[in-house]
């Protein structure tokens, strides 16, 4: 633990996430999270009523979206993705901007930004 100026002391810095609460970004709207939340009784993909909703299976297994993701993976010829490739995960920042514009691209077409 670390001091401020003032003398006292100051929380240990906490990593930055898309859901953090200064991140300026809403929680997903996916099942999964709404029912941690006590927002939805069922945590389930709407689609796959025996997957839990949340981004992984959205971005990576839901069979619903299976053409937006063949485009998606296509145009950033990656051949295994994973979670946070697809949120910006490389440590290039030029190629992080790419794969989320392709992601975005990708939530669009398949009408599900507003969830994620």
């Amino acid at each position: 633990m670390t001091h401020d100026t003032t003398g006292g002391p100051t929380p240990p810095a906490v990593p930055w996430t898309p859901q953090s609460p200064d991140s300026g970004l809403a929680p997903p709207l996916l099942n999964a999270h709404l029912h941690k939340l006590g927002m939805t009784d069922d945590p389930h993909c709407p689609w796959c009523p025996t997957y839990l909703d949340t981004p992984e299976h959205l971005l990576l297994q839901c069979p619903r979206h299976h053409s937006h993701r063949t485009a998606l993976l296509q145009s950033l010829l990656l051949r295994r993705p994973t979670l946070a490739d697809l949120l910006g995960g490389s440590p290039d920042p030029g190629l992080a901007f790419k794969i989320l514009k392709h992601t975005r691209t990708f939530l669009q077409k398949s009408g599900q930004l507003h969830r994620i």
